[in-house]
Protein backbone atom coordinates (compact mmCIF):
# COMPACT_ATOMS: atom_id res chain seq x y z
CA UNK A 1 0.00 0.00 0.00
CA UNK A 2 1.36 3.39 -0.72
CA UNK A 3 2.45 5.47 2.22
CA UNK A 4 1.01 8.72 0.86
CA UNK A 5 -2.10 6.32 0.74
CA UNK A 6 -2.24 5.73 4.41
CA UNK A 7 -0.86 9.23 5.13
CA UNK A 8 -4.74 10.47 4.54
CA UNK A 9 -5.96 8.40 7.33
CA UNK A 10 -3.23 8.56 10.14
CA UNK A 11 -2.96 10.65 12.93
CA UNK A 12 -0.57 12.94 14.05
CA UNK A 13 2.32 10.36 15.09
CA UNK A 14 1.25 9.29 11.20
CA UNK A 15 -0.11 5.39 13.09
CA UNK A 16 -3.34 4.03 11.62
CA UNK A 17 -5.88 1.68 13.29
CA UNK A 18 -4.57 -1.76 12.49
CA UNK A 19 -6.75 -5.15 13.40
CA UNK A 20 -4.96 -8.79 13.49
CA UNK A 21 -6.72 -11.18 11.68
CA UNK A 22 -6.77 -13.59 14.16
CA UNK A 23 -7.43 -12.18 17.50
CA UNK A 24 -9.24 -9.56 16.29
CA UNK A 25 -7.01 -7.32 18.55
CA UNK A 26 -6.93 -3.63 17.71
CA UNK A 27 -3.30 -0.95 18.19
CA UNK A 28 -1.75 2.18 16.34
CA UNK A 29 0.80 1.05 13.96
CA UNK A 30 3.03 3.21 12.31
CA UNK A 31 2.34 3.88 8.48
CA UNK A 32 5.83 3.08 7.83
CA UNK A 33 5.31 -0.65 9.28
CA UNK A 34 1.88 -1.27 8.07
CA UNK A 35 0.88 -2.95 4.67
CA UNK A 36 4.81 -3.00 3.63
CA UNK A 37 7.09 -5.51 2.53
CA UNK A 38 10.49 -4.71 1.59
CA UNK A 39 11.46 -5.75 -2.27
CA UNK A 40 8.04 -7.53 -2.65
CA UNK A 41 7.94 -6.36 -6.55
CA UNK A 42 11.67 -7.30 -6.60
CA UNK A 43 12.91 -10.14 -9.04
CA UNK A 44 15.84 -12.79 -9.25
CA UNK A 45 17.18 -11.80 -12.62
CA UNK A 46 18.97 -14.73 -14.93
CA UNK A 47 22.49 -13.93 -13.74
CA UNK A 48 20.59 -14.66 -9.99
CA UNK A 49 20.84 -11.24 -8.84
CA UNK A 50 18.11 -9.04 -7.68
CA UNK A 51 16.31 -6.76 -10.18
CA UNK A 52 14.35 -3.48 -8.46
CA UNK A 53 13.29 -2.79 -11.68
CA UNK A 54 9.61 -3.11 -10.99
CA UNK A 55 10.08 -1.44 -7.57
CA UNK A 56 11.85 1.63 -8.83
CA UNK A 57 9.18 2.02 -11.35
CA UNK A 58 5.86 1.88 -9.09
CA UNK A 59 8.34 3.92 -6.65
CA UNK A 60 8.37 6.60 -9.61
CA UNK A 61 4.46 6.36 -10.38
CA UNK A 62 3.37 6.44 -6.80
CA UNK A 63 5.86 9.94 -6.33
CA UNK A 64 3.93 11.23 -9.19
CA UNK A 65 0.92 10.45 -8.30
CA UNK A 66 1.21 11.76 -4.43
CA UNK A 67 1.89 15.18 -6.12
CA UNK A 68 -1.18 15.12 -8.04
CA UNK A 69 -3.14 13.50 -5.04
CA UNK A 70 -1.96 16.32 -2.53
CA UNK A 71 -2.63 18.78 -5.34
CA UNK A 72 -6.22 17.58 -5.79
CA UNK A 73 -6.88 17.56 -2.13
CA UNK A 74 -5.27 21.22 -1.81
CA UNK A 75 -7.42 22.60 -4.69
CA UNK A 76 -4.20 23.51 -7.59
CA UNK A 77 -6.15 23.56 -10.22
CA UNK A 78 -5.82 22.54 -13.27
CA UNK A 79 -3.60 19.99 -12.30
CA UNK A 80 -0.16 20.10 -13.81
CA UNK A 81 0.27 17.88 -17.19
CA UNK A 82 1.80 15.09 -15.40
CA UNK A 83 -0.48 14.89 -12.39
CA UNK A 84 -3.35 14.41 -14.68
CA UNK A 85 -1.36 10.81 -16.31
CA UNK A 86 -0.39 9.53 -12.88
CA UNK A 87 -2.66 10.26 -10.55
CA UNK A 88 -5.06 7.50 -12.80
CA UNK A 89 -2.10 5.20 -13.02
CA UNK A 90 -1.48 4.76 -9.74
CA UNK A 91 -5.23 4.66 -8.97
CA UNK A 92 -5.49 1.67 -10.96
CA UNK A 93 -2.58 0.10 -10.30
CA UNK A 94 -3.86 -0.34 -6.46
CA UNK A 95 -5.94 -3.05 -7.20
CA UNK A 96 -3.43 -5.28 -8.72
CA UNK A 97 -0.88 -4.54 -5.88
CA UNK A 98 -3.15 -5.83 -3.72
CA UNK A 99 -4.22 -9.09 -5.02
CA UNK A 100 -0.35 -9.54 -5.58
CA UNK A 101 -0.27 -9.60 -1.43
CA UNK A 102 -2.81 -11.88 -1.15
Amino acid sequence: MPRFYLERFANERMQIATVDRRTRARRASAIRETAAEKDFYTAINTEGAKDGKTEHLLSHIEGNAARAIKNILNPVFPLFPRGRKTAPTCACSLPSRKYAAS
